[in-house]
């Protein structure tokens, strides 16, 4: 029997599919380990993988008896390799349970975590997210000895029905659009699609936002729209996406949902959501991004302007852009459409002005000749210390 390889993904909802390239470039037979709560949601995504679960989240009687109990089946499958991709006490622990030579991603040393040389990098790129930009399904695809082609990861993003989803909120309000914001989003959005039904999507706790966008909308939209939110399972989810022409959201594991679906996306990014990082993967996929001087921020810290990304994402112009496709944007926010590069997926504007445009191309070339795939850029980025690349292996993910 081949020792498979075994990545271990205890992170939530959006982090399952955003591991797909790396999924993609393992050989067959694979092994994804999850918290318990999103083993179906996992099976659904990669029918292929063997998903073992694990109590991560949430307090469960005899969880470590538990974990230990999955190790033990896991160490008995003789991995080739293990991917660690979460920073977490659990990691550490995991860590110490399979020969530090297979660990790829976090590594173990003496009870604590080791971060990796490609890891290091990334935690470096984040003290200049503007110019910089790798999106997080590439950041651990890379990984992988042999990474799956950008392309072949997701289908191209094409509607699969007539019915526009709309998913509430992000876990974060900064992140999300207000009821009012929303409801003009969806006007247009319909127009955009060419009329269709509408379907609210969200998680448990989400009724009141619910009831506030139903009060916002016009009477006989919000009599026709179905309110599907806080009562679907993962399968119904999954199939209720997978049947919309149209996924209008902020950065939100459904959205990463419907990427892994190929249907298209509309995406309402601002506050500390950066497009260039967690924007939905594949082709074709539109995303507004607000792009103030202070974007992106931090949503730890409080916001000095209240507001202000959010304005130019609720002006007229915006919402006229969103249902024609054409016209100038107002200051502050950008278009931008989803391709791929030699890296990657990357995010070109169609309308608007992205002030960050010229320093992120330069920024990834530059990535990608790290990688081999291709010339360094023009521009330049002090990100590589002498460190980086005095030694064989430590750049490009490569350990061996």
């Amino acid at each position: 029997m081949a020792q498979p390889s075994v990545v271990f993904q205890l992170a939530r909802f959006g982090d399952i599919l955003q591991t797909g390239r790396l999924m993609a470039s393992l050989p067959p037979g694979a092994v994804l380990v999850v918290d318990r709560d999103l083993a179906e949601l996992a099976r659904l995504a990669y029918p292929q993988a063997q998903v073992l679960e694990l109590p991560v989240h949430g307090k469960r009687p005899g969880a470590w008896s538990l974990v230990r109990r999955a190790v033990a089946t896991m160490q008995s499958l003789d991995p080739a390799e293990v991917y660690l991709l979460n920073y977490s006490g659990l990691s550490a622990a995991l860590a110490a349970a399979f020969a530090a030579e297979r660990l790829r991603g976090y590594g173990g040393v003496g009870g604590s975590l080791r971060v990796p040389p490609w890891f290091s990098l990334l935690i470096r790129w984040s003290q200049e997210r503007r110019s910089a930009g790798l999106n997080l399904v590439d950041a651990w695809g890379l990984l992988a000895r042999e990474p799956a082609a950008p392309a072949t990861v997701h289908p191209p993003a094409q509607p699969r029905g007539r019915t526009l989803g709309v998913v509430l909120a992000g876990q974060h309000p900064r992140r999300s659009l207000p009821a009012s914001v929303l409801a003009a989003w969806i006007g247009a959005a319909l127009s955009r699609l060419g009329g269709a039904d509408v379907v609210l999507l969200g998680a448990p706790g989400q009724e009141r936002l619910a009831a506030e966008l139903m009060a916002a909308l016009p009477a006989a939209l919000g009599r026709s729209t179905r309110n599907l939110v806080g009562q679907t399972g993962w399968r119904q989810l999954w199939a209720t996406v997978a049947e919309c022409g149209l996924v209008l959201s902020p950065d939100t594991g459904v959205a990463h949902m419907a990427a892994r679906l190929g249907v298209p996306v509309l995406g309402a990014y601002l506050a500390s959501a950066w497009v260039h990082e967690t924007g939905p993967y594949g082709e074709g996929h539109v995303v507004l991004q607000s792009v103030l001087p202070c974007a992106p921020c931090l949503e730890t810290a409080a916001c000095p302007t209240p507001g202000a990304c959010l304005a130019p994402l609720a002006q007229r112009e915006t919402i006229r852009w969103i249902a024609r496709g054409e016209g100038a944007l107002p200051a502050g926010v950008v278009a931008l459409q989803s391709g791929m590069d030699a890296l990657g997926v990357c995010y070109q504007p169609v309308a608007g002005e992205d002030p960050t445009a010229a320093g992120r191309q330069a920024f990834r070339a530059q990535v990608a000749a790290v990688w081999g795939l291709g010339a360094p850029g023009s521009g330049g980025h002090a990100w590589m210390t002498e460190k980086d690349w005095m030694l064989p292996g430590v750049v490009g993910g490569l350990y061996d």
